[in-house]
C-alpha cells in the first residue's frame, strides 16, 4: 500500500496559516554564485529602483539559460533575522515570477532598508512592479 504524501509545510507568511507554501526549487543554476557574474550585472545590467528594492537586470546572450538571482541586502536592511527572512522573501518571490519572465536573465536584488512587515504577496508585488518597469514581464 502507498503511503499518503505528508502535508505541505504552512507558509508563514500567508494571514491564515494554512495555504501551502509554493513549491519550487532554488538551485545552483538559479542562482548567481561567483563575483564575477555579480561584477557583470552590476556594471551591464538596467536598474530599477521600487520603495523596499532595487532591481538590476542583465539580459543573458544563451537562449537555453535560465533566469537566475542574486541576492545583495545590506546591513542597513535589519539586523540578521531580519535580512534572512527578507531573503527568503525574495528567492519566494523570485520562483513565482520566473514563469512569467520572458527571456533568459540575470537579476540582483538589493536590499537597503528595513521591511519588517513584508509579506509575499508585497514581495511579490514589488518585483513584478520592478521587472514590468525594467520590460522583463509584459
Amino acid at each position: 500500500m502507498i503511503a499518503p504524501l505528508p502535508p505541505v509545510a504552512p507558509n508563514l507568511s500567508a494571514p491564515d496559516g494554512e495555504t501551502p507554501a509554493p513549491r519550487g526549487s532554488f538551485r545552483r543554476h538559479n542562482r548567481l554564485q561567483h563575483k564575477l557574474d555579480f561584477d557583470t550585472v552590476f556594471q551591464r545590467g538596467r536598474r530599477a529602483q521600487g520603495r523596499h528594492f532595487n532591481l538590476i537586470a542583465c539580459l543573458v546572450r544563451d537562449p537555453d539559460a535560465q533566469p537566475r538571482l542574486g541576492l545583495a541586502v545590506a546591513k542597513g536592511a535589519g539586523h540578521s533575522p531580519a535580512r534572512a527572512r527578507l531573503r527568503r522573501l525574495t528567492r519566494e518571490a523570485f520562483r513565482a515570477i520566473r514563469p512569467a519572465l520572458q527571456r533568459p536573465v540575470d537579476l540582483v536584488v538589493s536590499a537597503r532598508q528595513p521591511w519588517p512587515n513584508a509579506q509575499l504577496a508585497d514581495v511579490v508585488e514589488e518585483l513584478l512592479f520592478l521587472s514590468k518597469k525594467l520590460r522583463l514581464i509584459a
